[in-house]
């Protein structure tokens, strides 16, 4: 069976041979339209649902090196990393503090370019020290 354009007709009625340019158009646009439309959704959907699964499929918390507050820690696991970072109880350098300091620098109260137990105690409070612990 084939068919011809004399055959097919608009959602209006008219057919396509006896069309106008300006309606062809708007039933092409129309379905393009529609189209991007429905990608868009989709697309949306999707990324939402990838954002959903990576949120659910790491419940741990970020341990976070960006320079910015993480948990404020108790005095029991501060001590714990103070233990760490100074074995000797001595203070620590800035290259010893990288593993457990977020900003060296907001640390570093009075900036001699050492951390004391009391400063590496007060920013356990801030949330400025990393939970190395596993």
């Amino acid at each position: 069976m084939a068919l011809s354009l004399s055959t097919l007709a608009l959602s209006n009625g008219t057919t396509f041979a006896t069309a106008t340019f300006a309606e062809l158009v708007a039933v092409v646009y129309g379905v393009a339209t529609m189209k991007s439309v429905t990608l868009m959704a989709v697309a949306v959907l999707l990324s939402a649902s990838c954002a959903l699964a990576q949120q659910t499929q790491n419940p741990t918390p970020n341990t976070m090196t960006s320079g910015r507050p993480s948990a404020v820690l108790d005095d029991a696991t501060c001590q714990t990393i103070w233990k760490m970072a100074s074995p000797n109880g001595a203070t620590i350098s800035r290259d010893q503090a990288v593993p457990y300091i977020v900003n060296f620098q907001m640390v570093d109260v009075n900036g001699d370019g050492q951390i004391t137990a009391d400063e590496f105690k007060a920013a356990c409070g801030k949330g400025m020290v990393k939970n190395t612990k596993p």
